[in-house]
């Protein structure tokens, strides 16, 4: 069983980070990314520092092909419920079967490969067979099911892993450039504006005392109202499963602002 409650925890952990790293208000984070671009034209492109919108652009350029190809919904997705058939089959009599048996049982057409197949069929509409795809059963879909895809879609391949985070926090303090110094200087006075003003995500719903459900149409900038639906997307979890976690974290990092 998937530890939903820990994967929740850490990646709202994971997005307070971005919060006070780029601010994700809207605003703060386009001025980071064009004091970035500033940098790397200082720098000759050497310091490949990572962008906030193109990082964007990929991941919804990734959605869109996973929503096309698996059984990856946006909002939800459901591998790890088809999973359950490739690891045990309930048949008439509720004995549990192994999957290497089922292409014997007479249920065959009902197993995972078949379930693919039938939803990339309806997605494509009678598509050409090479686009028929055999995707592994996984519980994280999100990036093993991107890599299956590769092959049809290159654009996929790109690895954000080596770009630096050190335009928002440190790194580039000792470099000679005063030009560059001015550049970070104007970073770290955007990240501070972005702090002293930022809205806590739960500040509307805790004046309801939590009452009602949890909407994402209390998050306080549209980037915001982006990033949670990807990053529940990509723990298998509903938006506001991981919305209420972010506001219990909010409470307890800082206490002082949503009180």
């Amino acid at each position: 069983m998937r530890p939903q409650n820990v994967e929740a925890t850490v990646m709202s952990l994971i997005i307070h980070t971005l919060i006070v790293l780029f601010g994700l208000n809207d605003s703060s984070e386009r001025k980071i990314t064009t004091q970035s671009h500033h940098i790397e034209r200082l720098t000759n492109h050497t310091a490949h520092l990572f962008d906030w919108y193109d990082w964007m652009e990929h991941i919804n350029q990734r959605r869109h092909y996973l929503f096309q190809h698996t059984t990856l919904l946006e909002h939800h997705s459901v591998p790890a419920a088809l999973g359950f058939i490739r690891i045990h089959f309930v048949r008439n009599d509720r004995r549990r079967i192994p999957w290497s048996r089922l292409k014997k049982n007479k249920y065959q057409d009902e197993n995972y490969e078949d379930l693919q197949r039938a939803f990339q069929e309806v997605n494509f509409h009678h598509p050409p067979p090479e686009f028929f795809l055999s995707l592994p059963v996984t519980q994280r879909p999100f990036r093993a099911h991107t890599q299956g895809l590769v092959h049809l879609y290159p654009e996929l391949s790109k690895d954000f892993s080596e770009d630096s985070l050190a335009h928002v926090t440190v790194g580039l303090e000792d470099h000679p450039s005063a030009d560059l110094q001015r550049c970070l200087t104007a970073i770290r006075l955007i990240q501070k504006q972005a702090r002293t003003e930022a809205t806590p995500i739960g500040a509307s719903m805790l004046r309801l005392r939590l009452r009602k459900m949890l909407s994402l149409e209390h998050v306080p900038s549209h980037v915001l109202q982006w990033l949670i639906p990807v990053c529940a997307e990509m723990i298998e979890q509903r938006p506001a499963a991981l919305l209420g976690r972010l506001v219990h974290l909010e409470e307890i990092l800082f206490s002082n602002k949503v009180k």
